[in-house]
């Protein structure tokens, strides 16, 4: 029996193919989409919206309102606002809603007479400007330029429209180098005499509205004049003029007025008031006291309205 010589043939394993797993589609999540579109929906909404207000032409600003006591004030208040307007939105008539309106009161208060500025919007289209003005507590009257300024109890300088609107006293002999109105006044001399003027507003002096003028300039310190008679009072500093002396001072006055007596001046300088005759009479030192003739009498200070 014979062999077969063809090569035995060998069993070849044939890797099995792997079979792909089916895809499921996945689902729609449809509450975020839900969320998505009402997101889209309110953002096309408020930029349409927000379009509307900036463009609207029933929301431009109209003529503002402004509270101010000074008409000339309330020009240049109105002048200020259309100039700001100006610059920063090329029309006088901006959208209610675009104005700055901490930044629009910060230009306006570069106003000397402003101490403050309130602004308020009124829709659809008013912006109304309360003005806080300075208060004057006297007048510096500047006759070359046919002028008066109020000045407040900053020293703050400012123009006023007319001193008629006023029953305040006149300060005189003030020098205006290097000075600008809405700054305060730098010579020492002003921060005493605003401290004289509001010790005679004390209720118990009520002295302010018989005085007419101050006098810095002159080296003897503050001199008062009074309405009227036009006596001369040396009130000195505010130190020299306190609060026990003014009341005499007022008590004097009185019985001056009573007896139709003038007076050239009245020294409140030293311990005691001093005075002295009007050269319409026969011209004396009150208080005098003969046992000491070698002083004056504004030496020795003696006073006739001491017993009032």
């Amino acid at each position: 029996m014979k062999l077969s010589s063809r090569p035995r043939l060998e069993r070849q394993r044939i890797p099995k193919r792997k079979t792909r797993r089916k895809v499921k589609p996945r689902k729609i999540n449809w509450g975020v989409v839900k969320v998505i579109l009402i997101l889209g929906l309110t953002g096309a909404t408020l930029a349409g919206t927000y379009y509307f207000i900036a463009t609207s032409p029933q929301l431009a600003v109209d003529t503002p309102i402004i509270e101010a006591k000074e008409n000339a004030r309330k020009d240049r208040i109105q002048n200020g606002f259309n100039l700001y307007c100006l610059n920063h939105y090329r029309t006088i008539h901006p959208n209610i809603f675009q104005l700055d309106l901490k930044d629009l009161a910060d230009y306006l208060s570069r106003e000397p007479g402003v101490s403050d500025i309130e602004i308020k919007r009124q829709l659809p289209n008013t912006i109304k400007i309360i003005v806080k003005e300075r208060e004057p507590q006297a007048i510096i009257p500047i006759p070359e330029m046919s002028r008066f300024l109020g000045i407040d109890n900053q020293g703050v300088i400012f123009d006023l429209d007319s001193c008629k609107d006023y029953d305040l006293p006149f300060i005189t002999g003030l020098k205006f180098e290097g000075c600008e109105l809405g700054q305060p006044l730098k010579a020492p001399a002003v921060r005493e005499v605003l401290t004289i003027i509001d010790q005679l507003r004390d209720p118990e002096i009520d002295l302010s509205p018989q005085i007419a003028e101050f006098n810095i300039e002159k080296p003897k310190g503050i001199i008062g004049y009074t309405i009227g008679q036009a006596i001369q009072i040396r009130f000195g500093s505010p130190d020299q003029a306190e609060g026990k002396k003014l009341r005499r001072l007022k008590a004097l006055l009185k019985y001056l007025r009573e007896r139709e007596e003038r007076m050239e001046y009245i020294d409140l300088r030293f311990k005691n008031i001093v005075m002295k005759k009007s050269a319409e009479g026969d011209t004396e030192d009150r208080g005098q006291n003969t046992e000491d003739k070698g002083q004056t009498t504004e030496e020795r200070g003696q006073i006739l309205a001491s017993d009032l």
